[in-house]
């Protein structure tokens, strides 16, 4: 089994700014080849079996969301799996899935975010999967690497999808303007804990639920904000 690091960037959610993966794949072929960096593969354990891309794609076959900005997402990522056997690759440049993690606190009242060192944004936290098509392993490895917290603090909650979501990340030095398919998952862990971080976050804060919006009002937050509501609240989903 491999794990790697890598980074998470800000997500886009006004879809006037948004481009189709096929427009993007027209693009991608027009514009020079710019260096990339891709993070070094590191060993690590986990107890999830492997998944490979038809496993993600059942996953998300049998994801349901009331929110229809969503469904509209796992459409086009269901179509941009089926059509690139490669999605889990980061030079992927028309796009690629990257894997993240809504981590709650056990009473669902807090949500921990990361204040991204590059990006100057607040993140839940995710990356990229570097050709590991074990999205799930993906999502939790990055969440104990940018928590720098050992696994056994990561407790998945559901291996269901919790979230998906895809936005466009501008051209930069790492790469042309491509997309990011997010898969995001349901995890829990202690808020009690002492929590390190690493060198990619300025700081990591456990934030109350109802101030989320205060440090990521992107339209895919709100969701999953939305979402946690109703865990909470099961007798007032409609």
């Amino acid at each position: 089994m491999i794990a790697v690091s890598i980074w998470r960037i800000f997500d886009y959610d006004n879809d006037n700014e948004e481009a189709s993966v096929s427009e993007l794949e027209q693009r991608s072929t027009r514009l020079p080849k710019l260096k990339r960096r891709c993070t070094t593969l590191i060993p690590i354990i986990t107890d999830q079996q492997p998944m490979h891309r038809r496993d993600l794609l059942s996953l998300l076959h049998r994801h349901r969301t009331p929110f229809m900005e969503e469904a509209a997402h796992v459409n086009r990522a269901l179509d941009f799996i089926e059509r690139h056997e490669n999605c889990f690759d980061c030079d992927l440049w028309p796009g690629h899935v990257t894997g993240s993690a809504w981590v709650v606190s056990p009473d669902r009242e807090r949500i921990l975010l990361l204040h991204h060192r590059k990006h100057d944004q607040w993140f839940q936290p995710g990356g990229h999967a570097d050709g590991d098509a074990d999205i799930l392993r993906v999502a939790l490895r990055e969440t104990s690497e940018e928590t720098g917290l050992d696994p056994s603090h990561v407790r998945l909650v559901n291996s269901a999808v919790f979230d998906v979501d895809i936005h466009v990340i501008p051209v930069s030095e790492r790469g042309p303007r491509h997309e990011h398919v997010d898969i995001r998952f349901l995890v829990e862990m202690d808020d009690d804990l002492e929590i390190p971080g690493n060198d990619e976050s300025h700081e990591i804060l456990w934030v109350p639920l109802t101030q989320v919006s205060r440090f990521n009002n992107n339209l895919s937050t709100h969701r999953m904000v939305e979402k946690t509501r109703r865990l909470r609240n099961p007798a007032n989903v409609a």
